[in-house]
């Protein structure tokens, strides 16, 4: 079956489940959560697992039960009584942590776990470089940095771009360490800063920014299918004084916590709203 078959076989998956429950489809990758107040709710998710079991029936599809976890996300006072959701036959277990689409998601919503693999997953691939490029000129080592490692520490950062300097350390030491292995150049007497300016290698928490900056700008101007609304952005009326001044300033929201405080909307219009 071709991928393009495949997407219209499973389009109509979301449709059998609760209006209040949310189906994300990528893939093969399924994704199913509903926002838990009471049992009640409780419940009808173990409906909705029901529901799609019958629909993988209907369709001669499976699903592999052993790969389906169950994360609480949220503040651990505020979850209802335990409830042992079923899937095929199988008591599906609680995590903590789980990998979707390539990132880490945390039942606290931190990113540090995530951030760790990232910085380990990039050591382990500068490693490969530097073993396989040994005597290689400078530009083809930078190249193969950018392209197999720098690249690994900027997927999805839009989302987890760490705030704590201890987490962004992780990333940045990684990139210091293949500026001194491109140009050969090992001496503690040597500045590592002026060897990445030499590169022209800006910070990682430099570029990460930038892209934060862009994706907002697409956001703000229909270029991905994000509604603005949706992550918190609302356009001021105040009006902006001066020729420069930034005609798409936004409205800060007031964040009573940490992990609101540090989200990719709360964060990034405080970046926004000075641009010129």
């Amino acid at each position: 079956m071709g991928p393009l078959l495949f997407l219209l076989y499973i389009n109509d998956m979301p449709s059998v489940v609760d209006p209040g429950t949310s189906v994300r489809l990528f893939a093969d990758d399924t994704l199913i959560y509903r926002v838990i107040h009471s049992m009640e709710d409780q419940v009808v998710l173990q409906r909705d697992l029901a529901r799609l079991e019958q629909w993988a029936s209907t369709w001669g599809m499976v699903f592999n039960a052993s790969k389906c976890h169950i994360m609480h996300i949220g503040r651990q006072s505020s979850y209802p009584h335990q409830y042992m959701y079923q899937f095929r036959g199988i008591v599906l277990s609680l995590v903590t942590s789980e990998k979707y689409l390539g990132v880490y998601l945390n039942h606290d919503l931190k990113w540090s776990h995530h951030i760790d693999q990232v910085a380990a997953k990039a050591a382990r691939k500068l490693g490969f470089v530097r073993r396989n490029l040994r005597g290689a000129p400078a530009n083809c080592k930078k190249l193969a940095y950018v392209t197999l490692v720098r690249s690994g520490m900027e997927y999805a950062s839009v989302i987890w771009d760490p705030y704590t300097k201890a987490d962004s350390n992780k990333l940045e030491k990684i990139q210091r360490t293949a500026a001194r292995w491109i140009l050969s150049s090992h001496s503690y007497e040597t500045s590592v800063t002026s060897l990445l300016q030499q590169l022209q290698l800006e910070s990682l928490e430099e570029r990460h920014k930038i892209q934060r900056l862009a994706f907002m700008y697409k956001i703000l101007n229909d270029q991905v299918a994000v509604p603005a609304t949706s992550v918190d952005l609302t356009l001021s009326s105040r009006p902006s004084r001066g020729a420069d001044a930034n005609q798409q300033k936004l409205v800060t929201v007031r964040s009573y916590t940490e992990n609101y405080r540090q989200s990719y909307s709360i964060r990034t219009v405080k970046d926004w709203n000075i641009l010129p």
